[in-house]
């Protein structure tokens, strides 16, 4: 039998003092009764629920999770509790436990109407705790939403006010949605006569990509509901968005914050024609300001109000603007580098609003998968746990930056769990690669899944790739115990491409491209992984000069290695990538490789490529019997790869003309450019016939 949900709205009412609201009175609190499937033995006690706020607000800024029955052992538990709390990053850390800890007596005292969940929200402070659901699961967009206005009415309440707001608040989400770590940020505006100011914040746990979601949902309520007051709230579980008219932050403490975690405090353009702020500040003692002590209580829209119905018509609206979101962003993904997306945030949200800019999705397949990026907090706990405590047999291989072990969760998901090494790069460099990696999705890059930086060290954690790394495959003294088809192989040369050209469109040089850093799935089609080296590099340039060498030798362009300045380009990937595939259709390893005097695998190929004896370097292992297709297909892509691996950089295809090459049809070799000199390779002496190694000839200076 179904049960239902009994939700109640706890309003804390307060008689109009002069001396104002306690900063430990919640401003909203929000119920809900029988999960389903609750029986009463799975009552969860007054003390267990202490017991257990305690330890989710011990981990202030993080996410608790804790499974329980009566005797709290996680063994044959019925319930899984899930809890989160979260301070505002200006509050002092006296201040955040005194607020949490008044949050958590004030869920405690009404656990008979919590049973299913419980959150209060604080002016400083954020505190709930579910049983029926995992708050850093998949977002919900029917979460609970409440509003709060402050009763008094000091702005404009037609357009050009309600342009002012949603102008801060846009400006604040986007901050949030630019933040690498836990998606948080403030606003503040100046304004002719008088000052506004904004906050946005997405929980601790909830995904950059989430945060967007229910930030969106919280500003088209505001720009639904925006009647002029002085002040504003939109309450939801995963995220918020408020107004005043009055600094309800410190912004010297934002400021210092913005040092060490990534919110920051945002100035907008000037906004004319508000009238003054109505009410003057009150600083307190720790110098935060708060509401004045005269402000107006807060008018909170319940269940019980006349205006449920409408409430319920926002909603809906809400979330048909999200759909529409989603929609532009998918497309919008296919266009822009991470960095500029956060930047169209403000765009996107104002042709939502007024149902503008839909348009039909492209499905590409070298494109954008279309996937929603997951990106998350894992507490070292549950990695540890994961891998067996990091067990030696669950070791999947290490690197020059850490060591990778294979991990399973307690749903059964098996991950990769990567132990970064000690290194010199401080939290805020590696959150912003975390930043640019977790907005890459494409059915042929290894999928990031999330990140624990904590005292035991720093951990990124990927999908898992059953088949391991192409390495395992490719050469025969490595991997003799299973063979790969022709299609298998010819799909893994195009799936690299095809992971590569969106590297490169999104502005973004991989820099060690190589069969240990292509991953396998469960159906053998390629991952690209490993981005430790990559670089962002501006796409209106050619090239960057560098004074650093970084890669793997043989796999890296000449114009990489030799010089005093060292040019980078996405030319250098479409190096690596050739000698990648000759690799593959040779079966032979780069650096291992010693034909006639000692030549290299590329030189072997080249000489082979002139002597019209091309054929006679493709691996018999392939699989190419019995296939009409399959000779020409590895003929071409020998000529391809010559073709990568040329000497001039700026006789390289791209990874675009490349993949045009592949998938074009089986006499397009007759019509592709002849390859010039390799790299590392110069025209044989005169009257020798002997190739000679760039190298010997052209040291480095």
């Amino acid at each position: 039998m179904a049960f239902l949900f009994l939700v109640a709205l706890l309003v804390t009412s307060s008689s109009s003092s002069s001396h104002g609201t306690s900063a430990l009175e919640p401003t909203m609190t929000f119920c809900s009764g029988q999960p389903p499937n609750f029986g009463s033995s799975d009552a969860i006690t007054t003390g267990e629920l202490t017991s257990f706020l305690n330890a989710v607000c011990g981990g202030a800024y993080g996410v608790a999770h804790m499974s329980h029955n009566k005797s709290w052992h996680i063994a044959g538990t019925n319930r899984t509790m899930f809890g989160v709390a979260q301070c505002r990053p200006d509050v002092t850390v006296p201040d955040c436990a005194a607020c949490l800890a008044a949050a958590s007596s004030h869920l405690v005292a009404r656990r008979t109407a919590c049973t299913a969940s419980g959150a209060v929200w604080h002016d400083t402070c954020f505190l709930t705790y579910y049983s029926d659901h995992d708050p850093a699961g998949p977002f919900r967009e029917d979460e609970y939403t409440a509003t709060v206005f402050n009763a008094s009415r000091v702005l404009s309440p037609d357009e050009d006010g309600k342009a002012a707001v949603r102008r801060l608040l846009v400006a604040a989400g986007k901050k949030s949605t630019m933040s690498s770590h836990t998606c948080r940020g403030v606003g503040a505006s100046t304004a002719a006569g008088g000052l506004i100011y904004g906050l946005t914040r997405c929980a601790a746990g909830v995904s950059c990509d989430d945060c967007r979601r229910c930030l969106r949902g919280a500003l088209a309520r505001v720009e639904s509901e925006y009647n002029g007051s002085a002040g504003m709230q939109v309450l939801r579980l995963s995220c918020m968005a408020r107004y005043e008219s009055y600094p309800f932050y410190n912004a010297t403490s934002l400021q210092l914050a913005d040092r060490g975690i990534p919110d920051g405090l945002i100035g907008n353009p000037t906004i004319h024609g508000l009238p003054p702020a109505a009410q003057p500040t009150t600083a307190h003692p720790d110098g935060h300001t708060a509401r004045p002590p005269d402000a107006p209580q807060p008018v909170v829209i319940t269940s019980a109000d006349p205006l449920v119905v409408l409430l319920i018509i926002f909603l809906v609206s809400g979330l048909a603007a999200t759909c529409i979101i989603r929609v532009l962003i998918t497309r919008d993904r296919r266009k822009k580098s991470p960095a500029q997306r956060a930047h169209a945030i403000d765009g996107m949200l104002e042709k939502a609003i007024h149902g503008q800019g839909e348009e039909h999705l492209s499905t590409e397949e070298e494109e954008d998968d279309g996937g929603i990026t997951r990106c998350q907090l894992y507490s070292y706990q549950v990695l540890e746990s994961a891998t067996c405590h990091f067990s030696s047999r669950n070791k999947l291989g290490s690197g020059g930056f850490g060591t990778v072990y294979k991990g399973t969760l307690e749903n059964g998901i098996e991950i990769a769990v990567k132990r970064l090494r000690d290194s010199k790069r401080s939290v805020q460099e590696l959150e912003r690669e975390i930043c640019i990696v977790s907005n890459l999705c494409h059915k042929n890059l290894v999928r990031f899944l999330g990140h624990c930086f904590h005292e035991e060290g720093r951990f990124l954690v990927y999908e898992y790739a059953p088949n391991n790394s192409l390495e395992k495959f490719l050469y025969k003294a490595c991997f003799q115990s299973q063979k790969l088809e022709w299609a298998k192989w010819f799909n893994i040369i195009k799936g690299v491409a095809r992971g590569l050209h969106f590297l490169h469109n999104e502005g973004i040089i991989h820099r060690d491209l190589k069969p240990h850093n292509i991953l396998l799935d469960e159906s053998f089609n390629p991952k690209i992984a490993d981005f430790d080296l990559m670089r962002v590099y501006d796409k209106q340039k050619t090239h960057e000069s560098t004074q650093k060498v970084a890669g793997t030798f043989g796999y890296m362009a000449p114009e990489c290695t030799t010089g005093r300045k060292f040019l980078l380009s996405i030319k250098s990937d479409v190096y690596s990538y050739g000698v990648l595939v000759l690799e593959i259709i040779t079966g032979h390893k780069i650096n291992t490789f010693e034909g006639q005097k000692s030549e290299s695998l590329v030189e072997y190929v080249w000489r082979h490529w002139m002597e019209r004896r091309a054929n006679d370097v493709v691996d018999s292992d392939l699989g190419l019997e019995g296939q009409e297709n399959a000779p020409r297909q590895a003929l071409r892509c020998v000529h391809v790869a010559l073709l990568c691996v040329q000497s001039d950089r700026t006789r390289r295809p791209t990874m675009g003309q490349v993949l045009s090459m592949l998938n074009s049809n089986n006499d397009a070799t007759e019509v592709m450019h002849e390859p010039s000199l390799p790299g590392y390779v110069v025209r044989p002496k005169a009257g020798t016939g002997v190739w000679l190694p760039c190298l010997q000839v052209q040291g480095r200076s």
